[in-house]
């Protein structure tokens, strides 16, 4: 069940975990809620033995949505600061990066016989700045989709 309650709280919002709880089954949710708070009485079995009427799928979703929010959103979590699925780039693929796109900027430079760099010396050419960040942009799709 840990696992299964850290990913809901990863998500990026309500709407997202309600969308993906959608797709689980009622007594996966109720077990995740009682798992969550032992002293709760969310399964079938419990509510009944305390008097209860059971919980619908919708209720016991937006129980989960509710005590998400209450417990991660609303507070300085570590597991909200940063989004674990997404990819990032270390500094030495940055590094590789830029090497690629320069590379590939000063051989398009040549291929189109444009001027690389400007005249001062300071930097590419308006044109060879476009090439340059098309190249990083593919260069860095590309490394992100290997990981």
């Amino acid at each position: 069940m840990r696992g299964f309650w850290d990913r809901l709280e990863r998500m990026s919002g309500k709407t997202a975990i309600r969308s993906a709880l959608r797709q689980v089954s009622r007594e996966r949710i109720l077990q995740a809620l009682q798992w969550n708070d032992r002293n709760g009485c969310y399964t079938d079995r419990l509510a009944k033995l305390e008097g209860f009427e059971p919980i619908t799928k919708r209720q016991a979703i937006e129980m989960v949505v509710e005590t998400i929010d209450n417990s991660v959103w609303h507070h300085k979590d570590p597991r909200r600061q940063t989004n674990p699925g997404k990819k990032r780039l270390t500094q030495r693929n940055r590094n590789r990066i830029v090497t690629m796109a320069e590379r590939a900027t000063e051989k398009e430079c040549r291929r189109r016989r444009l001027p690389c760099w400007r005249q001062s010396g300071d930097g590419y050419t308006a044109k060879a700045q476009e090439i340059f960040n098309r190249a990083y942009d593919y260069y860095e799709a590309e490394i992100l989709s290997r990981r």
